[in-house]
C-alpha cells in the first residue's frame, strides 16, 4: 500500500517561493509559445523579470498560503487547430488550450516539488514512462522487448493488449485525483490548492479574430 511506504512524518507540503525562483522561472520561459487571454506574452514576462519578480512571488505565496489558485488564470484560450476532412465539421479540429504565461511559472514550481516528492518516495510505478524525466517511448519499448524475451526464454506465452483512449485527459476524475493525492500524503493545505485549481474552469474558442463567450470546461 502507498500508506505503508510514507512515513506520517513525510506529508508534501507546497514551499512557498522566494524571489530568486520566481526570477529563475521567468528567465525559463519558452519565448516561443502563445499568448494567453491576459495578453501577457511569455517574452515579455522573460523581459520584465526582475520588475515583475517581487510582485509575482507575493502573489504566489498567497495563492499557495490560502491554497486558492487565482480565478482568472482558470479560463483558457482554445484554438481550433484543422486536421482534414469537412472544415463544416467541428471534429475534424483539434482544440489547442493555451492558459496565462504568469500561471505557468506558478504550476512549475509545484509540479517541481510534487515530482520530487514522489520520486523520492518510490511512488512512481516502475513501468510508468510517461511524463517522468529521462524517460520516453523508447525505454517503454525496451522495458517490453526485455519482459517479453525473458518470458520467451522460460518457455512462456506472451500477450498484449494496447490501449488507446481517446481525449485521455477529459477521462480523468479530480475527484479521484484528489482521494489519490490524499493517500500521497498531501497536506490538506495543498489539497486545498489543488482542489481549487482543478475545479470551476472556463474556456473560450478564439477563431479567426473572434472570441466567443465563456463555457464551463469541466
Amino acid at each position: 500500500m502507498v500508506n505503508s511506504r510514507i512515513n506520517s512524518d513525510d506529508a508534501f507540503s507546497i514551499p512557498q517561493l522566494t524571489e530568486e525562483e520566481v526570477c529563475s522561472y521567468l528567465r525559463n520561459l519558452d519565448t516561443h509559445k502563445a499568448t494567453g487571454l491576459d495578453g501577457l506574452s511569455h517574452k515579455f514576462l522573460k523581459m520584465s523579470t526582475y520588475l515583475i519578480a517581487p510582485s509575482l512571488t507575493k502573489i504566489f505565496n498567497k495563492s499557495l498560503s490560502s491554497g486558492m489558485f487565482p480565478t482568472k488564470w482558470k479560463t483558457s484560450k482554445i484554438i481550433p487547430i484543422y486536421k482534414s476532412g469537412a472544415k463544416c465539421d467541428v471534429n475534424n479540429y483539434r482544440p489547442i488550450a493555451i492558459f496565462c504565461a504568469v500561471s505557468k511559472v506558478l504550476e512549475r514550481h509545484i509540479h517541481n516539488h510534487l515530482y520530487q516528492f514522489l520520486v523520492s518516495h518510490n511512488l512512481l510505478h516502475h513501468a510508468q514512462s510517461g511524463f517522468r524525466r529521462n524517460h520516453s517511448c523508447e525505454t517503454a519499448l525496451c522495458k517490453l522487448v526485455d519482459m517479453w524475451t525473458s518470458n520467451m526464454e522460460s518457455g512462456l506465452i506472451n500477450g498484449a493488449v494496447f490501449i488507446d483512449l481517446r481525449k485521455a485527459f477529459d477521462m480523468v476524475d479530480t475527484d479521484l485525483l484528489l482521494r489519490n493525492l490524499a493517500v500521497y500524503k498531501c497536506d490538506d493545505l495543498t489539497l486545498s490548492w489543488f482542489k481549487s485549481y482543478l475545479q470551476e474552469r472556463d474556456q473560450c474558442v478564439h477563431f479567426k479574430g473572434t472570441l466567443s463567450s465563456k463555457k464551463s470546461s469541466l
